[in-house]
C-alpha cells in the first residue's frame, strides 16, 4: 500500500509538471525543449539523495536563466 501510494504521489507530481511544462511550453517556445521535460520526470522517479547547495549568485544566474533574461 505505502508502494502504491509513493507511485501515485509521484504520477500526481508528474502530471502536474506535464501541465505547467506544455503551458510554459507555448507561450515560450523558443527556450524550452522536451528534454528540459525529461529531466525533470526522471529527479521524480530517482530522487537524488544529495542536497545541492547554491550560493546566491548561482540562484540569480538560475532565474535569469529561467527568466529568459
Amino acid at each position: 500500500m505505502i508502494t502504491d501510494h509513493t507511485e501515485k504521489i509521484k504520477e500526481k507530481q508528474k502530471s502536474g509538471i506535464i501541465t505547467a511544462f506544455y503551458s510554459a511550453y507555448f507561450s515560450r517556445f523558443k527556450t524550452l525543449s522536451s528534454s528540459d521535460l525529461e529531466e525533470v520526470l526522471k529527479h521524480i522517479d530517482n530522487p537524488s539523495k544529495q542536497k545541492v547547495i547554491m550560493s546566491g549568485e548561482e540562484m540569480y544566474g538560475v532565474m535569469k536563466r529561467l527568466a529568459g533574461i
